[in-house]
């Protein structure tokens, strides 16, 4: 039987040993005459404890160094797409009185949006919240007594046109509101038009 490749996997296995052993037996080295005192039974045991504690430092501290790389390439990355973009803005704001010059046919009513009763009642009724509070179609159908579904629809009418902004939580699977400072001075000029 040829005990080449058992002597191989056996002197594999002593090099890993003397790799992870390393650190505490350094540790053992420098401070052996402080430690003569516990005597050699217990040099392998505090040994491999040292090593251990070594080699678990070890990871802990590559496992920060690569979130810590992801941190700054993520931002790196966030930095080049924000002047990606800038350039990009820039580059087509040139073009943009060629394309404009083209579309003089068209009226701006296509960027103008209506508010009907409902919109401005959910707005109202946004405003009369206390700070820190939010609402949800459920709530605003049961006062309103209408479908949430009718209520849900304005309140993201409302949220796409920045006068509601949607907060964290739902309530019966539907999206909790507060109103913006956009959405207060709205409902302000518009009460005040309204007087």
């Amino acid at each position: 039987m040829n005990k080449a490749p058992f002597t191989f996997v056996q002197e594999i296995g002593d090099s890993l040993r003397e790799i992870f052993l390393m650190p505490g037996d350094f540790v053992m080295l420098a401070f052996s005459p402080g430690l003569q005192i516990l005597g050699d039974s217990r040099e392998l045991p505090l040994s491999v404890a040292l090593s251990a504690m070594f080699w678990l430092l070890l990871l802990i501290g590559a496992r920060k160094l690569v979130l810590l790389g992801q941190r700054i390439f993520r931002r790196i990355s966030l930095a080049f797409r924000a002047r990606w973009f800038l350039l990009k803005t820039k580059v087509t704001g040139r073009k943009a009185p060629f394309a404009t010059s083209k579309r003089t046919g068209k009226s701006d009513s296509e960027s103008e949006v209506t508010f009907n009763d409902l919109d401005l009642t959910v707005l109202s009724s946004a405003a009369e919240l206390d700070p820190g509070f939010a609402m949800s179609a459920p709530d605003l159908a049961n006062k309103l007594k209408l479908r949430p579904r009718n209520v849900q629809s304005s309140l993201e009418k409302l949220a796409g046109n920045m006068m509601l902004e949607r907060t964290i939580g739902t309530t019966d699977d539907y999206d909790n509101y507060q109103l913006t400072r956009a959405g207060a001075a709205f409902l302000l000029m518009w009460q005040r038009n309204d007087d």
